[in-house]
């Protein structure tokens, strides 16, 4: 055993890359939010793991490698973490393995835009764990991310970086620091991408901002509403189902908000999308437009998590 461990380590350090497939996900995982845009060889380990390996020594060899002084090496690691990092089980390890902090230093590296893309992809997987969040946040990732959203040209950092803020705003607590940060700008701005995958995950952030009503007057002074409403007519079911939710939340005990959402054109689309062929658009665009016809009495507390 003792030998077998010492071959291992000498593997996950040896200047050979010899690859093996990482194991496709089990049945129930969900796929990771990061589109990996790299070639197939990125989706492997670069270093000698043993084919029967357990899935805590690749992660074990993927976290040494991130250390590597090779570029490309810590790429491929960080792709493999991202992997990971889409079971739940595995994100767990990868934190306790003290991987975020790594990870949150590769936001702002000047490596390339690959490496921003899994970092802020692993992180946003990692993030959908609730006691991963407060570990992501305390190590600082909240302002390197936001300042990803600003700087960013590349449509898929943008996507990751929106997505890792959209889940870790799910936890109250994240909330002031990621506005703090300056994240509600950017993040109404990429409403309006051409992207739609970028559209949905900044709606998402959003839409967990809104359930704060300390939050809500700031997004809509930032000028949200009207881009919010637009995206009610996305060709994308996921876009629509964020917006009509982040309405509801923006709209909920809030009598001037409301007339500011019904002013900018919400209530057609809203009632156009209750006759959706997805459940979810149909459940927001129900519940948003009972907030705006309800007394202001009630609370929005359902944000949600961002999913592929």
């Amino acid at each position: 055993m003792r030998v077998k461990q010492f071959l291992f380590r000498q593997a996950c350090t040896a200047d050979v890359s010899l690859v093996h497939a990482l194991p496709a996900p089990g049945a129930g995982e969900r796929v990771p939010l990061a589109r990996v845009s790299l070639s197939p060889t990125t989706l492997f380990l670069s270093c000698c793991v043993p084919h029967q390996a357990s899935t805590d020594e690749k992660i074990s060899c993927a976290v040494q490698l991130l250390s590597s002084s090779s570029v490309d090496r810590q790429l491929k690691a960080v792709t493999a973490i991202n992997k990971f990092a889409n079971n739940a089980v595995n994100s767990v390890k990868i934190a306790d393995a003290g991987i975020i902090e790594p990870l949150v230093r590769l936001l702002t590296s000047d490596n390339s835009i690959k490496m921003h893309e899994q970092a802020a992809g692993a992180l946003c997987n990692l993030a959908v764990n609730t006691v991963n969040r407060a570990k992501i946040a305390d190590a600082g990732a909240i302002e390197p991310l936001v300042h990803l959203l600003y700087i960013s040209s590349s449509a898929m950092v943008q996507e990751q970086a929106a997505g890792a803020l959209s889940n870790l705003a799910a936890s109250v607590d994240n909330h002031m620091k990621i506005v703090d940060a300056g994240a509600v700008c950017p993040l109404i701005r990429l409403l309006s991408s051409s992207y739609i995958g970028v559209q949905e995950q900044a709606a998402g952030s959003l839409r967990n901002l809104a359930v704060n009503p300390a939050i809500r007057i700031k997004i809509v002074n930032a000028g949200a509403v009207s881009a919010l409403v637009r995206l009610l007519s996305s060709c994308s079911a996921k876009a629509q189902e964020q917006a009509a939710g982040a309405l509801r939340c923006l709209t909920d005990g809030h009598a001037g908000i409301k007339v500011a959402i019904a002013d900018a054109g919400a209530i057609g689309p809203l009632i156009r999308l209750l006759s959706s062929s997805s459940a979810e658009v149909q459940e927001q665009a129900a519940k948003a437009l009972k907030t705006l016809a309800a007394a202001n009495n009630t609370t929005a507390t359902d944000p949600g998590l961002s999913r592929a």
